[in-house]
């Protein structure tokens, strides 16, 4: 669980306002709470109904996971819309809607244009409080939660988090599952759903939460128009039972067919009204958020034993958990669990440094910082947190106690909770080896473009918005420049720039960093890598100093080598173990037969043991340089100081000469490919069917990525045919991969063995209709008013607009290109659709795999 999720159910208890800073909230009569905030910056508008029915009030159908199927029923039908139309309708205004279920709420999400602000409205409204709840819509999406629920714990790391609030909690509705138990789901009926639907979304259980560019006042009187004809309903409050104290240390174990073993320890701690939640949260990013934690470092850095390990602060509005989750061989599970002790024990006896607390305080404030960035964040913060504490604006009062927070404290809490007697251990092991087998322009005067003498080139773009600074460095790599046999030495190489520099550790630049209250990452992808880093705006220059020393004077020590490498082998391990990410890599190895876009990112075990500290040496100086890189940085930022500071840093950096990689040809298919697999591992059929598709830098990329939407979104051909109408999948997607080299498109499902027929043969019907038969105007301009609304939406937030500009323009597009997408996707005509499918989707270019069980 991740930590800044549980930090964001806590930002707000106290007391109850009215008006605080650019937000405003207001109680209906009828008890409906209304939280309003404008953003003027943004195209967009969020509407959030946050609603106080989640699987832990579910009182007489307990366990059922009636929450989960009423919010699958929203959407499909009300007294005044039919099945479908929902949906359609905002996705034809460049929307789209969702929702989600958790422990104590249900959230209803509508992201949309601002001029089409009522129309959301209206739709909110008339799915929260009527819907139609159709028999043959019930019949099929019983069908479809029925497929997740026997398929939810085919991941090793959901099935363990499941288990560990089972084991932990006796009592309290925390230990049932969201979804429920297969058995008394099949037992809902129709009648339920109405009985408890009429019973949980009343006005005095709901608060609609807007945030985007509109007029207050007047937003407010049209939300208040249209919700106040609700009467008040005066339902007594749910009162849940207590949960007793542990009174010693519990235990779950269980053995499956997975390539590593997964590992969780709870201890049960106060809720968020409770002063030590402070200190707690303070206590888990020190022992286990982030690589200069005390657990990373001594169990995954020196000690070797976890493939990754992480600790969480849960604390809603009841008591929750303080939990640490670790993947890992199996053979390491006793010592794992004997140094997570030794830890912890340590802090307990010795406390932790001021150093580390500053650090750790700093790292919640730039955390609260970035869950401003959208105005999805927005709502989702503001609702989440009134929704737990009656105060939309605990932030501010978190803020304050989080900074009094002192090294003495954090060591009385964790002698307070993280005792024996208080603590739940849960494993989840290997079976053994035998039983295996307008809006998004980009306006020029904003992004700032420049090249420095040595060729490097430098992106700008300074937001309105107060909060953090993004930067990115990507370089041309990857998959495609790999030499045959050290396949994955641009993901590694990748990884051990954050392993220290010639003058400063790992330890030293993560230290560094962290105390700034920042991040830093990499990635390597098919045709490119390179470190992101998420600043405090006054850090900027001596983030830029670090990224300098990385990438200019990267120290590769031997040591951190090989660790990276076993690393590296135990993800590539537990590619096993996930279903998506097997068929991938099994599609890929199907559809190219020289291309090295045929083997994953990572790499296979065999190359990763093949790469020497020479290789990783020659990498380095044919791949980074200056003239290979571009350096954009967007966000809260002064463009003065900002050039100031890439000049100090980077101008030193040298030109070296650049070797383009070799080009490679992949044979054309000529006839259709397939690969069946079995595995024991999952319960699941996964069907992953699709066609070389394009270049990143071809006009067609844009008639794919319309396909794609036609076929995938909600409310699309393929949603529709397989989930909507008859409830054959559980989960159905198509999707693109564009490289520098020809890349491809892909459907993607999960079904079960007996569908698999019917589901592959829609599928081939749905494809052969793209070149076929025209698609209509109407259904086009959908489409198209959903890909603008996404990335519109994408832009708004600076880290992901950053990354993107980069990108764009580092291979040989230009940022400015993101500012033609609206245009190129609007010169879309059903005729273009239908040649471009006919070109690429022909029936002998098709590959197709198969995962069943």
């Amino acid at each position: 669980m991740d930590l800044l999720k549980s930090l964001l159910v806590k930002l707000f208890i106290l007391f109850f306002l009215t008006k605080v800073a650019s937000s405003s909230l207001y109680t209906l009569e009828n008890g409906l709470n209304i939280i309003l905030e404008e953003v003027p910056t943004s195209e967009f508008v969020a509407i959030y109904a946050f609603v106080k029915a989640g699987s832990i009030y579910e009182e007489k159908y307990m366990g059922s996971g009636i929450s989960h199927f009423v919010e699958h029923m929203l959407f499909k039908g009300t007294k005044k819309r039919r099945p479908g139309e929902i949906a359609r309708e905002i996705e034809k205004e460049g929307g789209r809607i969702n929702a989600s279920t958790s422990f104590d709420k249900t959230i209803y999400k509508i992201v949309i244009p601002k001029d089409a602000l009522y129309i959301a409205v209206d739709i909110l409204k008339d799915c929260l409080f009527f819907p139609s709840f159709p028999e043959d819509e019930l019949i099929k999406e019983k069908k479809v939660i029925l497929r997740e629920i026997e398929t939810r714990d085919d991941e090793g790391e959901i099935f363990l988090s499941r288990a560990l609030f089972h084991t932990a909690f006796t009592t309290h509705p925390l230990r049932h599952p969201i979804i429920g138990y297969k058995e008394l789901f099949e037992k809902l009926t129709r009648e339920d759903l109405i009985t408890y639907h009429k019973k949980m979304y009343i006005p005095e259980n709901i608060t609609v939460v807007c945030v985007g560019n509109f007029d207050e006042e007047e937003v407010f009187s049209k939300i208040k128009r249209v919700f106040s004809t609700i009467p008040r309903e005066g339902n007594p409050p749910i009162i849940l039972p207590n949960e007793p104290r542990q009174m010693v240390e519990r235990r779950f174990y269980e053995k499956r067919p997975l390539g590593l073993a997964y590992l969780n320890i709870g201890f049960h701690i106060p809720d968020i009204s409770h002063p030590d939640v402070y200190a707690l949260d303070i206590l888990s990013i020190i022992l286990g958020s982030g690589r200069m934690s005390r657990l990373n470092k001594a169990l995954k850095d020196e000690k070797g034993l976890v493939f990754s390990i992480d600790t969480w602060s849960f604390t809603p509005s009841f008591p929750g958990l303080f939990g640490i989750s670790a993947n890992l061989p199996e053979k390491n599970i006793q010592e794992t669990e004997k140094q997570i002790i030794h830890e912890i024990e340590k802090i307990k006896k010795d406390g932790v440094s001021k150093n580390e607390c500053i650090a750790a305080q700093r790292k919640i404030v730039s955390s609260l910082f970035e869950e401003k960035e959208t105005i999805e964040k927005k709502a989702y913060s503001l609702g989440s947190n009134f929704l737990a504490t009656g105060n939309p604006y605990f932030s501010d009062h978190y803020i304050e106690n989080i900074k009094l927070v002192t090294p003495s404290k954090i060591r009385d809490v964790a002698k307070t909770y993280l005792k024996k007697e208080n603590m739940t251990i849960c494993v989840l092991a290997p079976e053994d080896a035998e039983k295996k087998k307008e809006k998004v322009v980009v306006e020029k005067s904003k992004i700032k473009k420049y090249t420095l003498p040595n060729n490097l080139i430098v992106l700008i773009n300074p937001s309105h918005t107060k909060g953090l600074v993004s930067i990115h460095a990507v370089l041309k790599g990857g998959r495609l420049v790999e030499r045959e046999g050290k396949e994955g030495i641009s993901n590694l190489v990748a990884s051990l720039l954050l392993c220290g520099t010639k003058n400063k550790s790992k330890e030293e630049i993560i230290r560094e960093i962290e105390f700034l209250g920042g991040s830093i990452s990499n990635y390597s992808g098919r045709n490119s890598f390179g470190i992101s880093m998420k600043l405090l705006p006054q850090d900027l220059d001596k983030g830029l100093e670090i990224l300098s020393s990385i990438l200019r004077e990267p120290g590769f020590p031997q040591d951190e080598i090989e660790r990276e490498k076993r690393n590296v082998i135990l993800s590539i391990k537990a590619r096993e173990d996930n279903l998506f990410l097997l068929s991938q890599d099994t599609f890929l190895s199907t559809l190219y037969t020289i291309h090295p876009y045929r083997i994953p990112e990572v790499g296979t075990e065999e190359s990763i043991k093949a790469i020497s500290r020479g290789d990783i040496l020659t990498f380095y100086q044919d791949r980074i340089m200056p003239n290979n890189t571009v350096l954009a940085i967007f966000g809260d930022v002064d463009l003065k100081k900002a050039e100031k500071s890439i000049k100090k840093h980077f101008l030193p950096w040298k030109k070296e000469v650049y070797y383009k990689p070799r080009p490679y040809v992949e044979p054309p298919i000529e006839k259709q490919r397939e690969t069946r697999k079995k595995s024991e591992k999952f319960a699941s059929l996964s069907y992953t069917f699709g066609f070389p598709g394009a270049r990143i830098s071809d006009e067609e990329r844009y008639t794919f990525e319309l396909i794609s939407a036609i076929l995938s979104r909600q409310g699309g051909r393929l949603f529709n045919a397989l989930r909507e109408t008859e409830g054959l999948v559980y989960y159905v997607d198509s999707f693109n991969v564009f490289g520098l080299d020809p890349g491809y498109f892909v459907v993607y499902c999960q079904t079960s063995k007996k569908s698999f027929d019917i589901v592959s043969d829609k599928i081939r019907q749905e494809i052969k209709r793209l070149y076929s038969e025209e698609i209509s105007l109407d259904e086009l301009d959908e489409a198209k008013a959903y890909l603008i609304g996404e990335k519109e939406k994408r832009l708004e937030d600076s880290a992901s607009y950053g990354f993107e500009a980069a990108l764009y323009e580092l291979y040989g597009l230009g940022y400015e290109e993101l500012g033609k997408y609206k245009e190129k996707i609007i010169k879309m005509t059903p005729s273009i659709i239908k040649e471009t499918a006919k070109k690429y989707f022909s029936p002998e270019k098709q590959v197709s795999v198969i995962i069943s069980p």
